[in-house]
């Protein structure tokens, strides 16, 4: 029974090792191999409302308008 328990002890930090191994490879081939896309639902952008996009249109028209006034000669 003592030779089973170190057979497995010994599988159990092989196995650890060789997810250490695989870790290091992956971290070190990561910039040339494609990502792995995730298996979840990809989340959409929300659209905005065409009210919004106006409100955002009048602030920065008005924030441009302040700074034209700031910095034009005279």
């Amino acid at each position: 029974m003592d030779i089973l328990a170190q057979l497995k002890a010994a599988r159990d930090k092989a196995a650890f090792e060789l997810g250490r191994l695989e870790a290091a490879v992956s971290a070190l081939s990561g910039a040339r191999s494609k990502p792995i896309k995730s298996a979840g639902k990809r989340r959409t952008r929300k659209k905005m409302t065409a009210t919004a996009r106006a409100a955002i249109r009048r602030a920065q028209k008005a924030r441009w308008k302040a700074w034209r006034a700031k910095h034009t000669k005279k």
